[in-house]
C-alpha cells in the first residue's frame, strides 16, 4: 500500500469544542461530530446553507434516516444547527459551538458534572493500575 502526502483540501475541520466539550453533554454522542462535519462539507458559503436531504446525510453518516433525523434534532437542541424550510426543501445552517469554556459550562452544567465524574473515574483507574503494578513488582522480587 502506497501512502501519499495528505491533501489538506480533502479534509473538513471539526471545531475543538465538539470533540472535547460537547461530548460531555447527556444526549451528544461523539459520532454526531461526524454529522456536523458532513453538514460543513455540504455548506454553501454563497447561500449560507447546506441542503442535502436527510437520505443523503444518512447514507454518508452510515445511520438510518430515523437516527440521522434524531441526531440532527440534538445538534439543533444544543445550538449547533439551525434548520428551516424553503418550500419543501429543508435547509441546514451549521452554527459555531460555544468557544468560551466558562460560558459552555454555565449553559450546560450537566456537562461540567460529567467532566468531573470522568476525571474522578480516570483517577480511580490510574490508582488501581498503579496499585496492581506495584503488587506485581512485589511478587516478582519475592
Amino acid at each position: 500500500m502506497t501512502h501519499t502526502n495528505l491533501n489538506p483540501s480533502r479534509f473538513v475541520k471539526v471545531p475543538y469544542e465538539l470533540l472535547f466539550r460537547y461530548t460531555l453533554l447527556p444526549k451528544y454522542k461523539a459520532e454526531m461530530s461526524t454529522l456536523y462535519a458532513l453538514l460543513i462539507h455540504y455548506f454553501n458559503v454563497e447561500t449560507g446553507y447546506a441542503w442535502p436531504n436527510v437520505d443523503t446525510l444518512a447514507l454518508s453518516y452510515g445511520k438510518s434516516v430515523r437516527t440521522t433525523s434524531e441526531h440532527l434534532a440534538i445538534l439543533e437542541e444544543y445550538g449547533l444547527l439551525s434548520a428551516c424550510y424553503d418550500g419543501n426543501k429543508k435547509l441546514f445552517r451549521p452554527l459555531a459551538p460555544i468557544e468560551d469554556e466558562a460560558e459552555f459550562y454555565r449553559q450546560y452544567p450537566a456537562a461540567e458534572a460529567e467532566r468531573k465524574r470522568r476525571e474522578t473515574v480516570r483517577e480511580v483507574e490510574r490508582k488501581r493500575s498503579a496499585d496492581n503494578m506495584a503488587r506485581r513488582r512485589r511478587v516478582v522480587t519475592e
